[in-house]
């Protein structure tokens, strides 16, 4: 097994823990609104 394959199946097997552990939130109720995440974010850095 070369390095590149490695390193793209490692970076896939990521996404697919972040794919998982985002679908369980989804699951699991523990969602807010985009616009509303965007306000608190924008404040809380001081962005426009």
């Amino acid at each position: 097994m070369n390095i590149e394959y490695y390193e793209k199946t490692i970076q896939k097997m990521y996404e697919a823990i972040a794919v998982i552990e985002g679908l369980k939130d989804l699951k699991e109720g523990n969602t807010e609104e985009g616009a509303e995440t965007m306000c608190k974010l924008k404040e809380k850095f001081l962005l426009k």
